[in-house]
């Protein structure tokens, strides 16, 4: 018994696997969150987006494409560009997007659950 509440063997040596399990994962995230990235890397993105982004408007007019429709080219391509460096950035740091906190109290919830649902079936080893 643990707590008021009888759990078979076989149900405790799975727990003690899943919370190993458990454990192992929160390492690797430990580790992802702690290893740096460079940020000459972000640097040098952006730099390389700003003169992408100045030049394009040369190369297309420099083309014969007329002053407008490459003015608009630039400017979508460049908030194209734009919003992947910036999917870029967040993806350096996935953990401050999911809500980390409501999805861990939703699996407590359902632990709980699940271990009140057991200590009221009846053994079949008795």
């Amino acid at each position: 018994r643990h707590g008021g509440i009888s759990i078979p063997p076989i149900a405790l040596l799975r727990m003690e696997e899943t919370l190993y399990d458990i454990e192992q994962v929160i390492g690797i995230c430990n580790r992802m969150m702690t290893t740096p990235i460079p940020p000459t890397y972000t640097r040098h993105t952006s730099r390389v987006l700003v003169i992408y982004m100045c030049l394009l408007p040369i190369g297309l007019i420099g083309m014969d494409i007329p002053l407008f429709p490459a003015i608009i080219t630039a400017i979508s391509g460049s908030y194209i560009m734009v919003g992947i460096d910036e999917i870029g950035l967040e993806v350096e740091m996935p953990f401050n997007l999911l809500p980390m906190q409501s999805m861990c109290q939703t699996i407590q919830r359902e632990v709980e659950s699940q271990v009140r649902m057991m200590s009221t079936m009846p053994s079949i080893l008795s």
